[in-house]
């Protein structure tokens, strides 16, 4: 028989009770600082994508109001310009003329305007149709 001579198994040896403790304690330490910082970036990244959420909703309401507050400038100057133009093509009754105020007027001169009737009635007595200009025979 031939002596193959001992085997070594190269174990080693266990740590001591107080070694594990202070291994475990520092890979829980190492664990939980990492965790603390993805945790810190995870939150950094929510709080600006929440802020950038915030502005954005705060410019599409600044361009909501700012299209509003031009689209009613826009209606008013249109009105306006709609009343200016009506305004301007409106003829206005002369305000010292006294057929503002009745159909028929006696002049100065004894001359009577019945606009009513459209007719002239001289001091005379010579009555005129106005749309004609034809003398009219009425006997009164």
């Amino acid at each position: 028989m031939a002596s193959y001579g001992i085997k070594k198994m190269n174990w080693s040896r266990t740590p001591s009770a107080y070694q594990s403790m202070v291994s475990w304690r520092e890979k829980r330490k190492a664990f939980q600082e990492k965790y603390e910082a993805k945790m810190e970036n995870a939150v950094s990244a929510l709080q600006t994508a929440w802020n950038d959420v915030g502005y954005n909703i705060g410019e599409i309401a600044a361009n909501r109001a700012l299209a509003r507050i031009q689209q009613e400038a826009k209606a008013k100057q249109e009105k306006a310009l709609a009343e200016l133009a009506a305004e301007q093509s409106r003829i206005n009754p002369p305000k010292q003329s006294s057929f503002s105020y009745s159909d028929s007027v006696t002049m100065s001169g004894g001359t009577t305007i019945d606009l009513a009737a459209n007719r002239i009635t001289h001091s005379d007595g010579t009555v005129v149709d106005l749309k004609t200009g034809l003398k009219v025979n009425v006997t009164v």
